[in-house]
């Protein structure tokens, strides 16, 4: 059974959470870069963050573009950009570096998500 809008906005919010709060508060690049278990971690989130985004964009369009139309601008780049992050994460984890999920997991980021995914909401 596919899980409701409202339960893949939770999703996103939860993960975004788990790597601010959690996993990284506090912690420096050189700190992240030596601790793979952290890395692994991170990763780990930021696949579920992307999946649910994926998820959001594929079933829930609608009411996305019902949000948007609303006046809350940038929802569907916000999504295709998790998605896209989570794509290159377990497509080509070949390429994927510690630089690359440091970016990901900077608190604007996460924020941003955590915020696009509050604001569907009532739209899913």
């Amino acid at each position: 059974m596919a899980r409701s809008g409202k339960r893949l906005c939770t999703d996103i919010q939860k993960a975004a959470n788990q790597i601010q709060n959690v996993y990284a508060p506090g912690i420096n690049f050189a700190q992240f870069q030596s601790n793979q278990a952290l890395q692994d971690a991170i990763t780990y989130q930021i696949s579920i963050l992307g999946e649910a985004a994926a998820q959001l964009l594929a079933s829930y369009s609608a009411g996305i573009a019902q949000a948007e139309a609303s006046g809350y601008t940038g929802l569907t780049k916000a999504l295709r950009n998790a998605r896209s992050t989570r794509n290159f994460v377990l497509h080509q984890f070949w390429n994927v570096t510690p630089k690359l999920i440091w970016n990901t997991l900077q608190p604007s980021t996460l924020q941003h998500y955590a915020a696009v995914a509050g604001t569907l909401v009532p739209f899913v």
